[in-house]
């Protein structure tokens, strides 16, 4: 019994997927206006950025990067799963916003993706998110 129970609780921890960052919405990025929202108004909306830059001119820029992986249920078939069928899903998604010398905002830019790792037999690209 006490075997079964082990690998029931493994299981559960080992299924929960991994994030990292900061996870920044169109819907919060909408309500900020360019040439009107302050850089302090950006952080109390989304929290401290994971990245900042100084650019020569004056300018600057805030960068929230955020990544989530999540292990594909084949993963946790008993004694093949990891080796022949595995893998995982990651979807990623970076948001910068570039203020001016006077911390206003000026642009705002975003990008996104998504890829999958297999092992053994089970194939690379994407999964079921």
């Amino acid at each position: 019994m006490r075997p079964f129970v082990i690998i029931g609780v493994a299981a559960v921890l080992l299924s929960a997927c991994m994030r990292m960052g900061v996870q920044v919405t169109e819907e919060q990025l909408a309500r900020f206006e360019e040439g009107k929202t302050t850089m302090q108004e950006v952080v109390s909306a989304l929290g401290q950025p994971t990245g900042e830059h100084s650019m020569r001119n004056g300018t600057r820029a805030m960068t929230y990067m955020y990544n989530e992986m999540k292990a594909r249920p084949e993963s946790f078939i008993p004694y093949v799963g990891g080796i022949l069928f595995g893998g995982f899903d990651q979807k990623s998604s970076t948001a910068t916003l570039v203020f001016d010398r006077t911390g206003v905002l000026k642009s705002v830019t975003t990008s996104s993706g998504a890829t999958g790792f297999g092992m053994g037999l089970s194939p690379g690209g994407t999964g079921a998110n």
